[in-house]
């Protein structure tokens, strides 16, 4: 059985602390101003919702390099397809709902790049409403979920950096005592046990 060496998992349990706590310490850097004292300022977070995308792309980056360093192979094609779902979705629900939800008062703290958003109270389009950060949110948010994910898949579950491979004794082992009772049955008839990992005809 795969065992990491302590220490190894000390720093990489702290370079995983790191790598959200750095970003969120340059985000909170922006404030100038205490909420308290919002109606003071016109700008108390210069480039706060800018700066706040770090804590989606300093993850990305450094499991971007783990995964180059230690020359990790996975599916490419369904890691962007998924990453793409994800980010599609919440441009939809941003471009058709973000005007019903989200209030961006403090123009400052982005670009100042904004898009259209629609309103369904009034059945049109709203000029200059949603700020660019918003779909960078998104987009990196989505890279940062399905590269976590599969650096997870690679240390934490198969124990392995590299390309796991497909074989009867690494195969998944869900059924290891025989198929659940929802399968029994009528269907155990159509399908024999020894179809499952783990078990066997003489058993």
């Amino acid at each position: 059985m795969w065992r990491e060496d302590p220490t190894r998992a000390i720093r990489t349990i702290l370079a995983m602390l790191a790598v959200v706590a750095v970003p969120t310490l340059l985000a909170l850097s922006t404030v100038r101003v205490p909420q308290v004292e919002m109606h003071t300022v016109d700008n108390p977070t210069p480039y706060g919702y800018t700066v706040s995308l770090l804590l989606f792309l300093v993850p990305v980056a450094a499991v971007a390099a783990w995964h180059w360093r230690n020359g990790s192979h996975f599916d490419r094609k369904a890691f962007w397809a998924c990453a793409g779902l994800m980010t599609g979705l919440g441009v939809f629900l941003d471009l058709f709902f973000g005007y019903a939800f989200f209030e961006f008062p403090n123009e400052g703290a982005t670009l100042g790049i904004r898009v259209p958003a629609w309103s369904w109270g009034e059945m049109r389009w709203i000029p200059d409403y949603l700020p660019l950060e918003e779909f960078g949110f998104y987009v990196f948010g989505a890279l940062f979920m399905m590269s976590v994910y599969v650096w997870a898949i690679r240390t934490r579950i198969t124990g392995r950096p590299g390309p796991t491979p497909v074989s009867s004794s690494s195969a998944p082992t869900r059924w290891a005592s025989g198929p659940p009772w929802w399968w029994r049955g009528s269907r155990s008839a159509a399908m024999p046990t020894e179809d499952f990992p783990g078990t066997s005809s003489s058993s």
